[in-house]
């Protein structure tokens, strides 16, 4: 049986409707946005698309057969995501057009990696079919001769803007920040900026106000930083990486009211307040501790905590009384003593009974990540009886304690742990009981067998 008798009666039989549901799980991004919620990373048959991007997607598919190849090309839906990285569509520059052209007038979300090998043409093109772009991203952009046509239409629907290039580190071409200045100012619904270009590389101060989202890197926090955040008050979701193991100077008390979610890499967010916030991400090392507990203080809703602490372990440990609010929490900590550190984290976790009345640090918690990270390739022993303990009086046992000043104790859903450690025999019976006990709770622990 020929390869077109198994495929074509697809497109002869089925209805366009349902072709192009399964067509769009064969395309990642495409696949994200079904309403259908499918999996389609667990389908097995289409995995090796998967080693593709977005527009090579559909380009497969035409592969197959006529039929497909007609149904795809006619088909403006499966168009709508162009993902090109330095392909020969770039290079081609009716190739690349072509592309956005047979989205039709639907909305368009186009991310291109450009590195050197691009024809100039194509940020014309791409300016050419502004009006229907909601995302756009640009990668490495490393030449000096990007040029444009300024004289087509504004990016009326532009909702995502990103930039990303090579490093960080080196200050962004003048014809690049040009175009950047282009962009957002005919970007009236513009509402997400990510870029990892130093600091802020232009003023926010006239769109500011509209962003819902910002994700920038800078080498060293300084005024340019804050006056981004002042720029943004009405920010819900925030991310910025620093690059300097130094203090932030420059700074202030900033007021993010509408604040939910933050990941910081190397910035404590020293004299910024968030009230709202909900979901806080950090990576940093020991002098960012102080402000990000002062911080922390400051932000009363914030129940989802993960933190990754360099040389910093012993500060988390003294954090812990300020984190009632916490109902979801993981900790990655680099030690030299992951024995000493896990065992007084461990303590540290458990809640005890005395006299009926009880006391106990995250009265909230109902997930718990721990990761030791260390600089030993040899597995450590782990107190078996303190992890158990810690679990037990977390858990809901007839021995569990009783939160202080009659708060109701949470029980702990779930507990992971990585740390290439050991634990004894007679500890891992005690978990097997626990789990019969509470068998609402989800253990993982990586240890050996």
């Amino acid at each position: 049986m020929s390869v077109s008798q198994l495929t074509d009666p697809i497109t002869s039989l089925l209805p366009p409707e349902l072709i192009t549901k399964i067509f769009q799980l064969c395309i990642p991004e495409l696949a994200q946005k079904n309403p259908l919620k499918v999996e389609v990373y667990n389908i097995n048959c289409i995995d090796s698309v998967h080693h593709h991007t977005t527009t090579e997607g559909p380009v497969l598919l035409c592969r197959v057969s006529r039929s497909w190849k007609d149904f795809v090309y006619g088909c403006p839906m499966l168009w709508t995501n162009i993902c090109a990285h330095s392909s020969s569509a770039l290079r081609n520059p009716n190739v690349f057009s072509s592309w956005l052209a047979r989205s039709g007038n639907l909305p368009l979300a186009v991310c291109i990696s450009l590195g050197l090998l691009y024809h100039i043409d194509v940020f014309t093109i791409i300016f050419n079919h502004a009006a229907r772009i909601r995302s756009l991203k640009f990668l490495n952009p490393s030449r000096t001769d990007m040029t444009w046509d300024f004289t087509s239409s504004p990016f009326t629907q532009l909702d995502t803007f990103a930039v990303e290039t090579v490093s960080a580190y080196e200050d962004p071409l003048p014809n690049l920040m040009t175009m950047i200045t282009a962009i957002i100012a005919t970007a009236p619904h513009l509402r997400s900026i990510k870029w990892n270009i130093d600091n802020v590389p232009i003023s926010l101060t006239t769109i500011g106000s509209q962003l819902k989202e910002l994700n920038f890197s800078t080498r060293v926090a300084d005024v340019r930083t804050y006056n981004a955040f002042r720029a943004c008050p009405n920010v819900v979701k925030l991310s910025v990486i620093g690059r300097s193991h130094t203090k932030p100077t420059g700074g202030g008390d900033v007021l993010l009211a509408d604040l939910q979610i933050l990941h910081s890499y190397c910035f404590a967010m020293q004299g910024v307040v968030a009230p709202k916030l909900r979901k806080f991400a950090f990576k940093g090392y020991a002098h960012c501790i102080p402000d990000l507990l002062s911080f922390i203080r400051h932000s009363p809703q914030l129940d989802d905590l993960d933190l990754n602490l360099v040389y910093a372990a012993d500060y988390f440990i003294q954090m812990m009384p300020h984190l009632s609010t916490i109902t979801r929490l993981k900790i990655t900590v680099s030690t030299f003593d992951p024995i000493f550190l896990t065992n007084e984290m461990l303590k540290t976790l458990t809640c005890h009974r005395v006299d009926g009345a009880g006391s106990c640090l995250l009265p909230n918690l109902r997930h718990l990540d721990l990761r030791i990270d260390f600089f030993d390739s040899r597995p450590f022993d782990i107190d078996g009886i303190l992890l158990v303990n810690m679990l037990e009086s977390r858990c809901h046992c007839p021995d569990a304690p009783i939160a202080p000043d009659g708060v109701v104790l949470s029980h702990l859903e779930s507990f992971t742990f990585l740390g290439a450690g050991i634990i004894t025999h007679e500890a891992r019976q005690r978990l097997q009981s626990l789990q019969l006990q509470a068998p609402g709770l989800s253990l993982h622990i990586n240890v050996p067998v």
